[in-house]
Parts: structure tokens; sequence; C-alpha cells
């Protein structure tokens, strides 16, 4: 959303941090912001968090956040340096939970997929989700299902070069794990053939109840997108073991593309899975690719 007017905006600060006092002072923060609407909701999420602060307290530090980013852009440098500020307000584990955020390469998530990014349960996951939602990290996008906003996703992709290399195989392989074990259960209840291999990281992952054919296919509608984002992910910037997992992933989600498409995307990926099954020399998964 573009900038607000003036009085809009401090309209806004006020209402989401739950603060009138320092009219001033709110006045001065909405226009370090300049004015739009995400920058102002992350510094109110965090006034309203921190009773003990004041307004002078954020725009003291806002100040000092744009300090350093003085080169930016005047517009960038606004939401920037409201992210920044937001940033260090949050708790080490919610920090460490963001930072990964930034390296799911699909868009929307639930807890299942943040428990497989972050490595623990999903209600832990749930929890946080909810904290970073609380404080305008996160958008809800519908029953218990979370996605940054674009800036955002920009930000933490930014922050998630701070993750080590060995941490981000892991997580891209927790997510390979995890797709293809429920898109294996999926699979059962709407087709005939079940897609070979297994997954390949111990323990197995977490995952949602799917107890029949109408559940199979809403998840599988609501996940393509993620399935496929992670395959491109996975088969672009050339994981470990890419090669067989962009095979196995792609015979798991086949069964549904051919129910459902988009049909010339699937086209293209058969064909890139078809090609690279020849350079393997895996005659089976390159019939499979090719009869696709």
């Amino acid at each position: 959303i573009d900038a607000l007017p003036q009085e809009h905006a401090v309209a806004l600060f006020e209402q989401l941090a739950g603060r009138t006092d320092a009219a001033e002072d709110i006045t001065e923060i909405v226009r370090l912001c300049g004015y739009l609407p995400l920058a102002i909701s992350l510094l109110a999420a965090q006034l309203r968090h921190h009773p003990a602060w004041t307004p002078a307290d954020v725009k003291g530090r806002l100040l000092l956040a744009r300090n350093r980013l003085g080169e930016m852009r005047a517009g960038q440098q606004a939401v920037a340096a409201a992210f920044d500020l937001s940033y260090e307000g949050l708790s080490p584990s919610q920090k460490r939970f963001f930072c990964k955020l930034g390296l799911f390469p699909g868009g929307e998530f639930d807890a299942y997929i943040a428990a497989a990014i972050y490595e623990n349960e999903p209600d832990e996951a749930r929890a946080i989700l909810e904290d970073l939602y609380d404080q305008h990290f996160l958008d809800e996008r519908g029953a218990n299902r979370y996605r940054l906003h674009d800036l955002l996703r920009e930000y933490a992709k930014m922050l998630s070069n701070q993750v080590d290399e060995a941490e981000r195989m892991g997580i891209v392989q927790r997510l390979y794990s995890y797709y293809l074990e429920v898109l294996q259960l999926a699979n059962s209840f709407i087709s005939r053939e079940s897609p070979a291999g297994t997954p390949s990281v111990s323990p197995q992952p977490q995952i949602p109840s799917i107890r029949s054919r109408g559940q199979a296919l809403d998840w599988l509608a609501t996940e393509r997108a993620n399935v496929l984002a992670l395959i491109h992910y996975i088969n672009t910037y050339n994981i470990k073991g890419a090669a067989d997992s962009v095979l196995r992933l792609t015979s798991a989600i086949a069964p549904y593309l051919r129910h459902a498409g988009p049909w010339d995307q699937a086209a293209l990926l058969y064909r890139t899975v078809a090609d690279l099954a020849l350079e393997l020399g895996d005659r089976r998964s390159q019939a499979d690719a090719l009869t696709d």
C-alpha cells in the first residue's frame, strides 16, 4: 500500500500501538517511516510489545537505524530502518526462525512447513508463527497459513545470508523429505500408482493428517505451487543430491499434475526431468517423464 496522508498514518500508529500520548513524537515517527503502512505497523507493534518504551524511545532508535542506511533512497530507507529496528526487538529464537524463513522458496506456509524449516515440532513452530504475525512480520492467508509481505521476504532473504551452508542444505533436505512424505500419502488416495523412493532424511517429518481423497486434493491444490518452487530451487541451485531429489519429487507430484495441471508448466517440468534422467542413465525415470 502506498503512503498514507499524515493524519491517517498517525491514527494507524496510535491504534496499533495502543498509545495516544506524545503526539509530536508519533507524528515524527510516521514521517520518518515515509507514511508507509508496513513500516508504521511494524514500529507500532514494537511499542505495544515494550510497555516501558515511550514514543520518543522509538523515534530515537529509528533515527539511529536510518543513519546506518543513509545511502538508500528515501522510501527504501524508511522501510529498511523500520525492519532493522523491529527485527532487533525479536527474541533470539524468533530471529533465527525469521532468518530461515528467508530460505523457503515457496509462497504460503503453515506450521508443518515451518517446523521442517526450523527443525522443531509443529506446535512450537505454530507458536512462533503466531508471535511473528502478532508483530506484523507475517500476513495471515486463511486458517493457519501465513506468508511474508514481498518487502519482508526480501529482507528475510538478506538476513538468511547469516545461515551457514550446512544448515541451508539441511533446510532444503528437510523440505524435500516433508513434501515427498506428504505427496506419497496424498497419492495413495488419488492414484493407483505409488511413486518410487522414500525420503532421504531421518527422522521422518511430522505431516498433516490426510484421510480421504477430498483432503488429498485440497492439500495438493494448496501446496502445488510450493512443490514446483522447491523442485525449481533444487534444480537451479545444484543442491547436493539434486538430480535424485528432482526426479523423486516430480514423480510424486505427477499424478496431481495429470489431474489438475497447469499442463504447460507440467510439460516443461517433464522435459527437464527427461533430460536429467537421460544424463543420469536412469531409463525408468526417463520413460516415466516422457510418458507424463
